[in-house]
């Protein structure tokens, strides 16, 4: 009996190893994914917000690949790096989509003035030109 334990022993250990190896690998890809779903959601927003996100998405690109080719350790602190720019970025998202709707609302109101603008002073500018260029000019009777 105790030839038969002691070679039961190592197989129910080795089947063991494997099997919560898978649950851990599993549980850590989940989570893996689920990190990278949330970055990609908050890269989508702040995209949408007219942030400039192509360093965050790089990361997170570097951190998929790593990921994949089974390098754990190097995908979680690129995935981190990830997260901590988008915090960054989260942080003045308002302040740069404020200042890109001063902007358009900007160039709105120069646009829009422009027709009111010529129509004030082009008959202005033609006339000074006009009697500018014929000033010279001698009237005889």
């Amino acid at each position: 009996m105790i030839k038969a334990s002691s070679q039961l022993l190592p197989a129910l250990i080795a089947i063991t190893m494997l099997v919560l190896t898978h649950v851990v690998c599993a549980y850590a890809e989940q989570s893996f994914d689920y990190r990278v779903a949330e970055a990609v959601n908050r890269l989508g927003e702040l995209y949408r917000k007219g942030v400039n996100v192509t360093d965050a998405v790089r990361l997170l690109d570097e951190a998929v690949k790593a990921f994949e080719d089974g390098n754990y350790s190097e995908a979680s602190r690129l995935l981190n790096a990830s997260l901590n720019r988008i915090a960054e970025l989260e942080a003045i998202a308002d302040r740069i989509y404020m200042l890109n709707l001063f902007t358009k609302a900007l160039i709105v109101a120069v646009l829009a003035a422009v027709p009111l603008l010529i129509y004030i002073f082009l008959p202005r500018v033609y006339l000074y030109l006009w009697f500018r260029s014929r000033r010279r000019w001698v009237v005889r009777r």
